[in-house]
């Protein structure tokens, strides 16, 4: 079965993650996390392979995590002059996402094979 709808749904899904979880959703809570994985994960496992959900994952968790400091921003400064510092920390978020993305593409591949 052909998977290709993954990686464009994974920086609009991002996006209302990071929107959502700044303004709606568990504000202000670490507990955001866990509906933040769970999406990466849902992502790695409708991906092709390993490469797809690790990019997914990433391209997830970048949109998510830039989304979610842009929205959640009410600093002074403008807010141009931190989209430098967002885009360095959406790196963070990148590579966060990618855990869960690719541990659940490798994990849906064990049990594939093991049935």
């Amino acid at each position: 079965m052909r998977r290709s709808w993954i990686p464009p749904v994974a920086v609009p899904l991002g996006v209302a993650a990071g929107f959502v979880g700044a303004h709606l959703v568990l504000v202000g809570s670490g507990l955001i996390l866990i509906p933040w994985g769970l999406l990466a994960a849902v992502l790695g496992l409708g991906a092709r392979g390993r490469r797809s959900a690790a990019a997914t994952g990433g391209l997830f968790g970048f949109a998510l995590a830039v989304t979610f400091m842009i929205a959640g921003y009410d600093g002074a400064a403008p807010l141009t002059s931190r989209l430098a510092p967002f885009a360095l920390l959406g790196l963070v978020g990148a590579a966060g996402a990618v855990i869960p993305s690719l541990g659940a593409r490798l994990l849906a591949g064990r049990l594939a094979r093991a049935v």
